[in-house]
């Protein structure tokens, strides 16, 4: 008899979350697609800097910065500035290849932190593009898994 009671309780109880999952608001899915695309783009962005940054520093660094700090005794030889160089660019690297990653769950629709995390790193390389990314992903967060 118990048992009985049980099973109508629990029937009624998966009847009423059916219900409720149908009157759910429902998903488009470009909100969280066009957030990740803006924020694998500025990635993307941010990976050609870093390849920019590493080029130009290489090829005409030292020269530059031999004639900015021409103080005696400073320069030694190219390892300060390539130092600078490796400094500034392998932050920006992780940075966009985090934004990258974060764009990817984005897509996905998977792991709304990471995604959130990832569009949050997008706002370093491209500063609009990576805040309409974050926007976008933060309105999304119930369409996430």
């Amino acid at each position: 008899m118990w048992f009985n009671a049980y099973l109508i309780v629990y029937n009624n109880n998966q009847m009423e979350q059916q219900a409720l999952e149908n009157n759910r608001q429902p998903s488009c899915g470009w909100m969280p697609l066009t957030g990740g695309i803006l924020s694998i783009f500025s990635g993307v962005v941010g990976i050609i800097a870093t390849a920019f940054i590493i080029a130009v520093g290489v090829a005409f660094g030292a020269a530059i910065a031999e004639d900015v700090l021409s103080s005696p005794g400073v320069w030694d030889d190219i390892g300060l500035p390539l130092t600078i160089i490796w400094m500034v660019s392998i932050p920006l690297l992780v940075i966009s290849l985090l934004a990258i990653i974060g764009g990817s769950f984005a897509v996905n629709k998977k792991n709304w932190p990471l995604a959130l995390t990832g569009a949050v790193f997008a706002i370093i390389p491209t500063q609009v593009i990576g805040v309409v990314a974050l926007i976008l992903i933060v309105i999304s967060k119930k369409e996430f898994k």
